[in-house]
């Protein structure tokens, strides 16, 4: 399972976009102080956002999530028949949750499959 959560992360981080641990429901300025995580463990929720220098201020984060929903930039997966925002996902111990316009399940192998084609970070 490590090598399926490591290969996941990659490609997320390959892409340009940064993820962070926002677990418990916690709001953006207290996530954002923690920094982006450096890997993804069960039992936690992530949220997908572009990659920053000042990676732990929420102000900078902050403008940059609305600058890329004003532009259309989100990261956005692609299933078949659909396009969905892939901003935000949980890891459980048998699968992923992708919490998007809808909840999609799939196994960990199905989540690092659909993430090949997710859009670079711009």
């Amino acid at each position: 399972m490590t090598s399926t959560l490591d290969g996941i992360y990659e490609k997320i981080n390959m892409r340009g976009w940064a993820v962070y641990d926002a677990s418990d429901s916690k709001p953006l300025p207290v996530f954002a102080k923690d920094g982006p995580v450096s890997e993804l463990i069960v039992g936690k929720q992530y949220v997908v956002t572009p990659k920053i220098v000042d990676n732990k201020n929420p102000a900078a984060l902050s403008y940059e999530l609305k600058r890329i929903a004003e532009t259309g930039n989100v990261p956005l997966i692609y299933l078949p028949n659909q396009t969905i925002p892939f901003c935000a996902f949980s890891i459980k111990p048998e699968k992923a949750i992708i919490h998007s316009i809808f909840e999609v399940e799939c196994s960990l192998d199905d989540l690092l499959l659909v993430i090949d084609d997710l859009n670079k970070c711009q």
